[in-house]
């Protein structure tokens, strides 16, 4: 396991945004099959689904990008890992280091807790706190578009 993906990214791969084209090129320089957490995996059914919500894409364009994501999961384009055990107690670590000078959000530090405990080298990701905490903390981004 070398590639962690956050839900930025992997949103980016199923309804089209500003940041699809890069996500997609981030996803095929990947040596080996990326690291997707159900965390993540949360995230990102709840962002699909919020964008209906939010009226950027339709309830029915939602339901098809779910479908595609969870076709792909099971079909192995992610290799889908359980929380490490450890995630939640860096994560705790990490929001007294960190977030009083940051102010990054609890989700977003625990997807870098995860990639963390898990030993991946790259993480992926479009948020820019994110990954500057990520950065920091030693793992390698993905470039922006």
């Amino acid at each position: 396991m070398r590639t962690y993906l956050d839900s930025s990214l992997v949103v980016s791969l199923y309804a089209a945004d500003a940041n699809s084209i890069a996500a997609v090129a981030a996803l095929l320089h990947c040596l080996d099959t990326p690291v997707l957490s159900v965390f993540c995996e949360l995230e990102v059914m709840n962002a699909l689904s919020a964008k209906a919500f939010r009226n950027e894409i339709s309830i029915q364009e939602s339901k098809l990008a779910i479908d595609a994501f969870e076709r792909d999961v099971h079909a192995g384009l992610f290799k889908l890992t359980l929380l490490p055990k450890e995630a939640f107690p860096r994560a705790r670590k990490l929001t007294q280091s960190i977030t009083p000078q940051t102010g990054i959000r609890s989700a977003d530090l625990l997807h870098i807790a995860i990639a963390l405990e898990l030993g991946v080298v790259n993480f992926l990701s479009f948020d820019r706190l994110q990954r500057r905490v990520a950065e920091d903390a030693g793992l390698v981004l993905n470039p922006l578009p």
